[in-house]
């Protein structure tokens, strides 16, 4: 896979509203106080084929800024992201499916589904959590080796998120998949065991826990 490199910030265009000086005069700020404090996201890091990087931290950190910056360096034929799945779908849920019966049921096996009555009912009317184990197991029918996952897990219950976790990380590597995902739920880095773990501090460090890694302030 190779070594990963993300520096991403955003710049202040200098355009405050009236309410916007309001506030800015109420915190005695200046725009050279606002351009300074942009935050740059930063992070470099090494992942072999068939890897899993883990990026957590606090909400609002940057943890997507991340992810998104990752995506965009792998070409369209071996990334998908697992948030732009759609569970809209008008045929039952083993019909979703472009493979044979028992592969079908293989990969929803994996991802956590194998209930005879969630099978046969259409994703659309499944819950939220099972809506998300659908979205995986199509994630694992496309082929796509490199799989994106924002907030991970984050709305399963924590004992089906661990289930969820520990499953898919186990057949990513047996498949050869590479998983790189965030969420600020690092409970679950037990069930994963991921290569790379990316920990975004907001406008602080960034730091990097992993093999053959780089640190960089972020």
């Amino acid at each position: 896979m190779g070594l990963f490199e993300v520096c991403k910030s955003f710049e202040f265009d200098g355009d405050v509203s009236v309410r916007g000086a309001c506030i800015m005069k109420m915190f005695g700020l200046d725009l050279d106080d606002v351009r300074d404090r942009q935050p740059i996201h930063q992070v470099k890091f090494e992942l072999a084929d068939g890897g899993i990087c883990f990026i957590t931290g606090p909400s609002g950190g940057g943890k997507s800024v991340i992810l998104r910056e990752l995506y965009e360096q792998f070409g369209e034929d071996e990334k998908i992201m697992l948030n732009d799945i759609s569970a809209d779908r008008e045929e039952s849920l083993i019909d979703c499916f472009d493979c044979e019966l028992g592969e079908a049921m293989r990969l929803l096996s994996k991802a956590g589904i194998s209930d005879a009555f969630n099978l046969l009912e259409k994703p659309k009317h499944l819950s939220e959590g099972q809506q998300y184990r659908y979205r995986l197991a199509q994630a694992f029918a496309t082929g796509k080796k490199v799989i994106f996952a924002d907030e991970f897990c984050s709305t399963l219950d924590r004992l089906t998120a661990a289930v969820v976790a520990c499953k898919t990380a186990r057949f990513a590597r047996k498949e050869g998949f590479t998983l790189i995902v965030a969420s600020s739920h690092d409970d679950l880095l037990a069930d994963m065991q991921p290569d790379v773990v990316v920990i975004k501090r907001g406008r602080g460090k960034t730091e990097v826990v992993g093999r053959k890694v780089n640190k960089a302030e972020g």
